[in-house]
C-alpha cells in the first residue's frame, strides 16, 4: 500500500510538472503571438523620417563641398547605422543607431540627388525626375517581399546587415555622379520657367570678388543669373570636357573655391523663400499631401490584420500600389515633358492630388483582399504623379536658381508629416477602436492641400503683379 501511496503521490507530481511547463509553454507561446501581431497594432516608422529635416543643411553640405561628395557620405552613414542596428539590444538603442544614425545617410542621400537631376536636365526636366524618383516606387513594391524574406530566413540581424550592404550601393553609384559645376551652360530655349515667376533673391555669388588663382580672373564673369541668355542646363553626357571655355563655365572650380573661402555654408540656406507666398503655400501643400501619402504605408497592414488577413495579404496590397505608383512617376513625368506649360504642370499636379486624396479617404470602405488591390492600384498611379514631379513644380514656382534651398525646405516639410503622422494615426485607432477612422484623417488633410493649390495660381498672379508694380 505504501509503495502504491509512493507511486500515486509521484504520478500526481509528475502531472503537476507536465501541466506547469504546458502552461508555461502556452504563455510563451501567447508572448510571442502578441509580439508579432503588435507590429501591426501600431503605426510603422517610428524611425529615421524626423531625420529627413536636415535636408535644407544636406543641400547647403553640397553647395559647400559638392553634391557628389555629400551623397557618398550619406551612403556611409546609412550603411553603418544599419549595421549598428543590426547588433542593437533594445528598441531603445534603435532609435539612436536607425532612427538618427541612418536618418541622417538617407537625409544626406535624397535631397542632394533630386538637385542634381533638375539641374542636369532641361527639356526633359519632367521625365528625368520621375525616372529617378520611380526607384521609391520600385522599393515599396519590393522591398517589403525582400525584408520579410530576409527575417524569415536570417533573423531581423541578418535582414538589417543584407539591407546594409543593398545601401552602401549609394556609394557606388554616387562615384558615378558628374558634378553639374564642371559643364558649360549652352544657350537654349527650352527653359521651362518662365521670368515672371523667378524670385527676386540674391545671387548665389557675390558679384565683382576676383578669384585667388593667378589669373585675375573674375567671379562676375562666371556668375549666372536667371536671366542669363545662358541659363538652362543642357545634359552633361552630351557634352565633352574639351568643348569648354572659362567664359562658358557654369561655376568653375576657382569660383567654387572662393566661395567657400568667403561664405560658411550654412549661409548658402536661402531664408529669404519665407517671404514668398507661393513658395509658403507650396510648402504647406506637401506637409498635407504627405500626411496622406505617407498614412498608406503606416495603416494599411495594420489595417489589413484587422480585417483577417495575413502579414503576407498586407505586403502584397504595399507591393501591388508600389507597382502602379512607379508607373505613375513616369507616366506623369513624360506627360509634363508633353505639356511644358507650368500652368499645365499644375493642373496636372493638382488632378493628381485630387484623385489621391479620394482614393485614401475611400479606402476604409473597401473589406477583401481583392478589393482593396483593385482599388489603391487604381490610383497609385496617381499618388506616383505627385510624388514624382512636385521637384518640376516647385522648379516653376520659384525658379532653379534657389532650387537647393527650396527643395530642401520641402523634404523639411515632408519629413514633418513623416513624423506626425504616425502618432496620429496610432492616437486615432485608439480613441475609435479601428484603422479605418485613421484613413479618412489623412486623407481630410489631404483635402486642405488640394484646396491650397486651388487658390495658389491665384496668390501667384498677385504675386508677380505686385513684384512687377515695383519694377
Amino acid at each position: 500500500m505504501d509503495s502504491r501511496g509512493e507511486i500515486d503521490e509521484r504520478a500526481i507530481e509528475s502531472d503537476d510538472i507536465e501541466t506547469q511547463h504546458f502552461e508555461e509553454g502556452e504563455r510563451i507561446e501567447k508572448s510571442r503571438t502578441s509580439a508579432e501581431t503588435s507590429q501591426y497594432n501600431n503605426p510603422v516608422d517610428h524611425g529615421w523620417a524626423w531625420m529627413v529635416l536636415l535636408a535644407p543643411l544636406s543641400n547647403a553640405l553640397s553647395t559647400r563641398f559638392t553634391h557628389r561628395v555629400v551623397i557618398f557620405t550619406g551612403g556611409i552613414i546609412t550603411s553603418c547605422g544599419l549595421i549598428l542596428s543590426s547588433q542593437a539590444p533594445s528598441v531603445t538603442v534603435l532609435y539612436f543607431t536607425y532612427g538618427l544614425i541612418t536618418g541622417i545617410g538617407y537625409s544626406l542621400c535624397f535631397s542632394s540627388t533630386m538637385v542634381m537631376v533638375a539641374n542636369y536636365f532641361a527639356k526633359y526636366r519632367s521625365f528625368a525626375t520621375g525616372f529617378a524618383l520611380s526607384g521609391g516606387g520600385f522599393g515599396s513594391m519590393t522591398l517589403p517581399y525582400l525584408i520579410r524574406y530576409f527575417i524569415n530566413q536570417y533573423g531581423l540581424e541578418g535582414a538589417m546587415i543584407i539591407h546594409a550592404g543593398m545601401m552602401s550601393n549609394i556609394c557606388v553609384f554616387a562615384m558615378l555622379l558628374r558634378p553639374f559645376t564642371n559643364y558649360p551652360l549652352r544657350k537654349t530655349h527650352d527653359i521651362c520657367i518662365q521670368e515672371d515667376n523667378i524670385m527676386e533673391l540674391d545671387s548665389l555669388i557675390p558679384r565683382g570678388e576676383s578669384a585667388d588663382n593667378g589669373k585675375g580672373s573674375s567671379i562676375e564673369n562666371t556668375t549666372v543669373s536667371p536671366h542669363h541668355p545662358n541659363s538652362g542646363l543642357v545634359n552633361p553626357s552630351k557634352l565633352h570636357p574639351d568643348d569648354q571655355t572659362e567664359s562658358d563655365l557654369h561655376l568653375s572650380k576657382e569660383s567654387v573655391n572662393v566661395i567657400a573661402k568667403k561664405n560658411n555654408f550654412l549661409h548658402e540656406i536661402n531664408w529669404k523663400l519665407f517671404l514668398s507666398p507661393v513658395f509658403i503655400v507650396f510648402f504647406a501643400v506637401i506637409f498635407f499631401a504627405m500626411i496622406s501619402y505617407h498614412s498608406l504605408f503606416n495603416i494599411v497592414p495594420p489595417y489589413a490584420d484587422e480585417l483577417g488577413l495575413s502579414g503576407e495579404d498586407g505586403a502584397r496590397i504595399l507591393s501591388i500600389f508600389g507597382a502602379t505608383d512607379l508607373i505613375g512617376r513616369i507616366a506623369f513625368g513624360v506627360l509634363m515633358d508633353i505639356f511644358p506649360n507650368p500652368k499645365h504642370h499644375h493642373i496636372i499636379f493638382t488632378t493628381c492630388v485630387a484623385v489621391s486624396t479620394v482614393g485614401v479617404i475611400l479606402t476604409s470602405f473597401f473589406q477583401s483582399l481583392l478589393s482593396i488591390s483593385l482599388f489603391m492600384a487604381s490610383y497609385g498611379c496617381f499618388t506616383g504623379g505627385y510624388n514624382g514631379t512636385d521637384v518640376v513644380v516647385l522648379v516653376d514656382k520659384v525658379g532653379l536658381k534657389v532650387l537647393p534651398s527650396a527643395w530642401g525646405f520641402i523634404c523639411l516639410s515632408a519629413s514633418i508629416a513623416m513624423l506626425i503622422n504616425p502618432w496620429a494615426s496610432g492616437l486615432i485607432k485608439d480613441g475609435t477602436g479601428t484603422w479605418a477612422n485613421a484613413f479618412r484623417f489623412t486623407g481630410s488633410m489631404s483635402v486642405i492641400a488640394v484646396i491650397l493649390l486651388l487658390i495658389l495660381p491665384c496668390i501667384e498672379r498677385r504675386y508677380n503683379r505686385r513684384n512687377t508694380a515695383r519694377v
